[in-house]
């Protein structure tokens, strides 16, 4: 299945997929966004986005300062290519960049797709996740009409 190119916020976006994603994160608060940020390129490659600002944490009880960026898939991704995603964000974190690199797996539309985030830790090492702010609000953002996106 193709993906369907989808705007949101004025921005193209590659999948409705990859719209539903940035919906729920700025339904947590977290509305700072730029999508495949040149910034942090790669070689050929750019993450799917950069997100910054601080949002709620319920389980914490208090607000979190966050600079992520973050390569989502829509469905879960095989360990090669996990592995080949991890040389990508060591060499976006040698640049001295102030940033948690994150692979989010998840689909609004496959609920028996697991959701997943893994995060590169302080050895750069996977660490993994399926209690996650990421996709707190995924379910009701896929609810949103892009269709009439402004």
């Amino acid at each position: 299945m193709d993906a369907t190119p989808t705007t949101y916020r004025k921005v193209l976006l590659r999948s409705k997929s990859e719209a539903i994603f940035i919906r729920g994160i700025e339904l947590i608060g977290l509305t700072n966004w730029e999508y495949e940020p040149e910034d942090f390129k790669v070689d050929d490659w750019v993450p799917d986005f950069w997100i910054v600002g601080s949002y709620y944490h319920p389980e914490e009880q208090r607000r979190k300062v966050t600079s992520v960026v973050v390569e989502y898939k829509p469905a879960p991704v095989t360990p090669s290519y996990k592995d080949l995603l991890k040389k990508r964000f060591i060499k976006i974190l040698d640049r001295n960049y102030c940033v948690t690199p994150v692979l989010a797996c998840g689909s609004a539309f496959n609920y028996e797709l697991p959701r997943e985030v893994w995060s590169l830790d302080e050895q750069d090492e996977w660490e993994f996740t399926t209690d996650s702010w990421i996709f707190k609000k995924f379910d009701e953002a896929k609810n949103y009409r892009f269709d009439l996106d402004l």
